[in-house]
């Protein structure tokens, strides 16, 4: 359920992300932005509850430990980076 969510979480960014691009309203970028950072922090906790396991049907596992640091690391990174857009 939580994958699905996320799938329309990020058309919704698509989406928005289109609109603020052909609109021009300053504050909308901005909202934009914050907007990235919440569905990016979704991805970060997604993304943790994958790795720390439980019955998921895409968990990691224990061999696959460097593509689950990696994926927390984007996560992570994407957060920085749009942080850093919404603050210039």
């Amino acid at each position: 359920m939580m994958s699905g969510s996320l799938l329309v979480l990020c058309l919704v960014l698509l989406l928005f992300g289109v609109l603020a691009a052909v609109t021009p309203y300053p504050g909308l970028h901005q909202l934009y932005c914050a907007l990235g950072v919440l569905v990016m922090g979704v991805f970060l906790v997604y993304d943790t509850q994958l790795i720390v396991g439980g019955d998921h049907r895409f968990a990691f596992s224990p061999e696959e430990y460097v593509f689950a640091a990696l994926a927390l690391y984007l996560d992570i990174m994407y957060i920085f980076l749009r942080v850093l857009r919404l603050l210039r």
